[in-house]
């Protein structure tokens, strides 16, 4: 697989990912302010990045982030940055077929914490979360076999 093709299917997962991430989000706002009142987009930052209510998003968080990471690093290997080695071919390849695997495990279920699969698995109930989801499953390669 060339490596635009990666690029391109790293983007796509992306770009889906960010569409579910920033539904969830919303949701767990909504019902945050059902109880604590509304809060201001940098306060939900904050309750996002320190509040344990929110810590069961932390992991596709993290994984959008090493999304992000791996594009761009793809993108340094066709514009060589000698303060970061770019991966090499291989290794880019290698990357996005870990971060598709571990996608698929974290929304499956398979590879997710406990408090990411029971809070995901509740809210998989609604339809716009299911759709969301769909839509990343169908952006991911089939699952080797």
């Amino acid at each position: 697989m060339a490596l635009m093709t990666y690029h391109e299917n790293l983007t796509q997962v992306r770009r889906t990912l960010l569409d579910l991430h920033k539904a969830l989000i919303e949701r767990e706002r909504v019902e945050y302010e059902k109880t604590h009142g509304s809060v201001s987009p940098a306060e939900m930052l904050q309750l996002l990045i320190r509040d344990d209510r929110f810590s069961w998003l932390h992991p596709i968080s993290a994984l959008i982030v090493r999304v992000d990471e791996l594009i761009s690093n793809a993108s340094d290997r066709r514009r060589p940055n000698p303060a970061r080695p770019a991966l090499t071919s291989d290794q880019v390849s290698a990357e996005t077929a870990a971060l598709l695997r571990e996608t698929r495990d974290l929304l499956t279920g398979e590879g997710a914490p406990d408090a990411f699969r029971e809070r995901y698995g509740a809210l998989k109930r609604d339809s716009d979360i299911v759709l969301m989801h769909q839509a990343v499953m169908a952006s991911l390669p089939p699952a080797p076999s």
